[in-house]
């Protein structure tokens, strides 16, 4: 076999490897949803006493009611409203991220 088909071949199972590395590793629904009540507890705690004890009550259901994903294959988007608000984020490799700042829902 040539140079060029052995670095061809090398990059090709690399890739594949990556692939099914994220693949594998996309965090699930319910970590997402136990991360974004985390977030989303930590944020009402900083306002109000009463919206903490609120979101402490209610806010798994609220989050489950209100989170949809879908799947990419390698990565996975959630989607969740809350409190007026719109949350994005990616889910890649065992990890969380958002995706820009949450939105205002109308």
């Amino acid at each position: 076999m040539n140079r060029k088909r052995r670095i061809v071949l090398i990059v090709v199972v690399a890739v594949l490897a990556l692939a099914v590395g994220m693949a594998a590793s996309k965090p699930s629904e319910a970590k997402y949803k136990r991360w974004a009540l985390n977030q989303v507890s930590r944020k009402a705690e900083h306002k109000s006493v009463l919206m903490g004890l609120g979101i402490s009550l209610f806010g798994a259901r609220m989050i489950d009611e209100g989170t949809t994903m879908t799947d990419y294959g390698l990565f996975r988007v959630f989607e969740t409203e809350i409190q007026g608000k719109r949350l994005k984020v990616a889910g890649a490799l065992g990890m969380l991220i958002p995706l820009g700042k949450p939105e205002k829902t109308e």
